[in-house]
């Protein structure tokens, strides 16, 4: 039981540690087209209209435009967002055991 809280914590660490890079790479930031954005994500571009429609993915639009714009920041905290996280097993077994003591 030790063992998996200490992985659990491991990989806590390690989540802080990938938002920590990514905050101190802002001025990194580049803005990219739905053609780029879909790339990047390996999604094809119908179903990021689809994701923009749903109000799922950040996205800017300038006033008075359709033409849709990404920030490659945004994208990486979406990626790393809670929702999208596929927990480890030993996360899972950890959840699993919290949940039976409470």
């Amino acid at each position: 039981m030790t063992v998996l809280i200490q992985i659990c914590n491991l990989n806590i660490e390690f989540m802080r540690n990938l938002n920590y890079d990514s905050s101190k790479q802002e001025s990194n930031d580049h803005i990219m087209t739905i053609q780029q954005a879909a790339e990047y994500l390996g999604y094809k571009v119908g179903y990021l209209y689809q994701l923009t429609h749903k109000h799922e993915i950040p996205v800017f639009r300038l006033p008075n435009r359709r033409k849709l714009f990404f920030s490659k920041n945004s994208l990486d905290k979406w990626i790393l967002t809670k929702d999208n996280y596929c927990m480890t097993t030993s996360e899972l077994a950890l959840a699993a055991l919290n949940y039976s003591n409470n």
